[in-house]
């Protein structure tokens, strides 16, 4: 069953389909950045579309902050218009993601009402510091986990199964990748590649596709997560130990770049000292790599809505249960 495209954000008007959030302080993650405003980004080319017509959104690489012993660099936040519910799939084509030390780039969804993770979180793409492969995550109240059983098929690490916001300092139910193409130097030096996440009824899933792994139905806008053309995705979070409708409320996208914080500073000072996750950010040529180049985001709906509580990929299960089904038949035959 192939997906309905909804929207698609790229070119000229990629950024006419997002608000700029902006804020004199990273009050999130509490990043040593100022979020600007849309005039003010584009004054600085901070977002801009290259004439390869892709979108650019970057942190400011050129202010001395030498000087200025309580300096932030300037950076930006966006909160798509649009929303999506229960039944859709997000897919983001890029070449470029933000990577160095102390640098925190992300790409994830939220409820844009209440702004919590009460209503769910869910992040897509996400690295900090020196991380060699990209980590995706959920982020809720309490009662949803990652069953991280042998019945699901999926190719990622399993970091964390609690997604619980308020346990493990916000870690959530965290998977990795295992591909060292979705993340950093090697993503850009191999033309980058497509992040998507499927939303429905049978729980949250995640692929990462590099260039040459790009599935047709991909690029050709007709997605289908229910016939196995997309291959086993990278983290899988089933309905069964996380009630998709019960713990999301209507998301909206979010893309920003953050630096030092609660997981880019804590881990960089762990490692390297205290404080010394600030004293990177005056010195603006550590963040010549910290910028999303996009070709696109696409949303699509039309999947399934309704909760399926089984494990696993519902189709597969049906048959498994049916091929047990007949084997007891037989055996009490004979």
């Amino acid at each position: 069953m192939a997906l309905n495209l909804k929207s698609t954000y790229s070119g000229a008007n990629f950024f006419d389909n997002w608000v700029y959030n902006f804020s004199a302080i990273d009050n999130t993650t509490q990043g040593n950045v100022h979020y600007l405003d849309q005039p003010n980004a584009e004054l600085q080319n901070l977002t801009y579309v290259n004439d390869a017509g892709n979108a650019i959104m970057r942190v400011d690489n050129f202010t001395d902050g030498s000087e200025d012993a309580t300096f932030g660099r300037n950076s930006v936040k966006l909160v798509s218009k649009d929303a999506f519910d229960i039944g859709s799939m997000i897919v983001m084509d890029a070449t470029h993601v933000p990577y160095g030390d102390s640098v925190w780039g992300a790409f994830w969804t939220l409820n844009n009402l209440s702004k919590q993770d009460d209503d769910g979180e869910i992040d897509i793409f996400e690295g900090v510091n020196s991380q060699q492969v990209n980590r995706v995550a959920l982020h809720t109240r309490d009662g949803c986990s990652q069953s991280n059983t042998t019945d699901l098929e999926f190719t990622g690490s399993v970091l964390s199964t609690d997604c619980f916001y308020k346990t493990n300092g916000n870690q959530g139910c965290s998977i990795e990748s295992k591909d060292d193409k979705s993340y950093g130097e090697a993503f850009a030096s191999n033309g980058g590649g497509v992040y998507a996440m499927n939303w429905d009824g049978r729980g949250i899933q995640m692929w990462f596709w590099s260039r040459e792994d790009v599935p047709e139905s991909i690029k050709n806008e007709s997605p289908d997560p229910y016939n196995g053309d997309l291959g086993q995705p990278m983290a899988y979070y089933p309905a069964s130990s996380c009630d998709p409708r019960e713990f999301f409320g209507e998301q909206n996208l979010v893309l920003d770049i953050t630096l030092c914080g609660l997981w880019a500073g804590e881990e960089y000072n762990a490692e390297h000292g205290e404080n010394a996750c600030a004293k990177l950010v005056p010195d603006p040529t550590n963040y010549d790599q910290a910028y999303f180049e996009i070709s696109s985001v696409k949303m699509y709906d039309g999947g399934i809505s309704q909760v399926q509580a089984g494990d696993g990929d519902s189709g597969a299960a049906t048959i498994k249960y049916s091929v047990i089904a007949i084997m007891i038949a037989l055996f009490v035959f004979i």
